[in-house]
Formats: C-alpha cells, sequence, structure tokens
C-alpha cells in the first residue's frame, strides 16, 4: 500500500471533520470523506491506509433508522483484521466497542457537553497520548455511554461520569468519546442546534458555549498533537507496513 488517504465516515452532516482536515493534510495524510447519511455507499478499507469514523446524533443501535450503520460496523472489523490505523470518534468510537463486542448504553448518564476535564491511564507506551500528562482538557457532546469494552481493548483515558473515555484495540485503533476535531465555529453549530430543539436551555448553553470558547487553546493543543500523532501512524502504516509509529 503506497496510499495516504484516510477514510473518513461523516455520518451526520453537523459532525464533520473540521479542522482535523487542515491538521491531517499539514501532516502529510489526505482525507476521502464518504457521507453515508446523504447516500454514498461505504467502500470497503482495501484501498485506504487509515480510517476515521465521525461522530453523529444518531446512537449505535439506529441500524434499523440508518442501516448504513450496519456498513460501518463491518468496515471496523475488517479494519481491526487488517490492523489499519483506526480513529473512531464520540459516535464513531461508541462503532467501534459495538462492532468488536464491547457494550453501548443510549442516554445512561448526565450529558457531557463542553469542556471536560478526563484522566489517562497506563499512556506511557501509547502512540497517540504518550506524554499528554495525566490530565486533558477536551471537548465533549454526548450522552451515550459505551459501558464495556471490546475483549482485549485497553483503557486509556476516563472521567467523572464516563470511563471509557479513549481506548485502544490492537496497536493502531483507537475510540475516543470526546471531539479533538471540533473548532469553535463547529462547536458553535452544535449549541445552535440544541437550543433550537430546546430553547428553554439557552442560558444554560450560552454558558456552556463561552467556557468552551476560552477552554479552546488548551483543548486545541492536545487534539492537534493527536491528529499529528495519528497521521504519522498512517504514513507509518502506509509506507513500511509497520503499526509502529515513526520516531
Amino acid at each position: 500500500m503506497t496510499t495516504r488517504t484516510v477514510l473518513v465516515i461523516e455520518p451526520d452532516p453537523i459532525a464533520t471533520l473540521d479542522r482535523f482536515d487542515a491538521w491531517l493534510t499539514e501532516h502529510g495524510v489526505t482525507a476521502h470523506i464518504v457521507r453515508p447519511h446523504a447516500g454514498d455507499a461505504v467502500p470497503t478499507i482495501a484501498d485506504y491506509a487509515g480510517v476515521i469514523v465521525l461522530g453523529g446524533r444518531m446512537s449505535a443501535h439506529d441500524a434499523d433508522e440508518y442501516p448504513w450503520l450496519l456498513d460501518i460496523f463491518a468496515l471496523i472489523r475488517d479494519a481491526a483484521d487488517r490492523a489499519t490505523p483506526s480513529l473512531g470518534i464520540c459516535l464513531g468510537a461508541q462503532l467501534i466497542s459495538q462492532a468488536l463486542g464491547g457494550e453501548v448504553l443510549v442516554g445512561a448518564g448526565s450529558s457531557e457537553v463542553g469542556a471536560v476535564t478526563i484522566r489517562t491511564v497506563g499512556t506511557d507506551d501509547d502512540p497517540l497520548l504518550q506524554g499528554l500528562g495525566t490530565e486533558l482538557l477536551v471537548a465533549e457532546d454526548h450522552r451515550d455511554m459505551i459501558s464495556r469494552l471490546p475483549d482485549g481493548a485497553t483503557r486509556l483515558a476516563g472521567s467523572d461520569d464516563y470511563q471509557n473515555q479513549v481506548f485502544r484495540v490492537g496497536d493502531v485503533m483507537w475510540g475516543v468519546q470526546f471531539h479533538p476535531e471540533v473548532s469553535v465555529p463547529g462547536f458553535r453549530g452544535w449549541i445552535d442546534d440544541a437550543i433550537s430543539a430546546n430553547p428553554t436551555a439557552a442560558p444554560r448553553l450560552e454558558s456552556t458555549m463561552a467556557a468552551f470558547e476560552a477552554a479552546d487553546p488548551v483543548i486545541r493543543q492536545t487534539a492537534a498533537v493527536i491528529a499529528e500523532r495519528f497521521a504519522g501512524v498512517v504514513r507509518t502504516r502506509a509506507d513500511t507496513g509497520s503499526t509502529q509509529p515513526e520516531t
């Protein structure tokens, strides 16, 4: 495999690749975005050096309403079998867990929205998180819970309410419950969507938005490192066939 193209699955138009697109390009990786919500077929993984599955407002159990979720499950299982570098973001992380034998509970806890602190564990040798510290400030917008990880998965971070914030399956497949890709304008769109659905929550949501914008310089720094490191794993796998990141 010589391509450095990552297949990006966008399940929901409100959750885009956002600032990850420029970061991946900056670090030598091209994104090919597929939008099953718009009728795009989910391709096979064989022609790609990596895969990113983005977030969305549906749940990991909504295949009856969104049948293409079954195609994403198949894609994830194929990527795991091939040791293809993969990153699942929010819903994407939940889909990885569900596809590989874990469990996702819908609306199982209080929602996490805005800037949230997660605590890492056992990340000294993890290609994405090593050296980033024991506490990370990240962007969150979810309520569903990854209640059980797939057998053999490594838990890498949790928060007060959600223990499985980051996990790795094998050497090069990660699920992150948070949103390293989202920018301030992107998060503003999510807040506006939430206010439209529940106008009485506007004061609380506007406060959340203000706090997120103030925290974004710190959030962005960590997110940019994750993007750079994932791109490095993709490049190494594409150029050498190794699952070990470049040094």
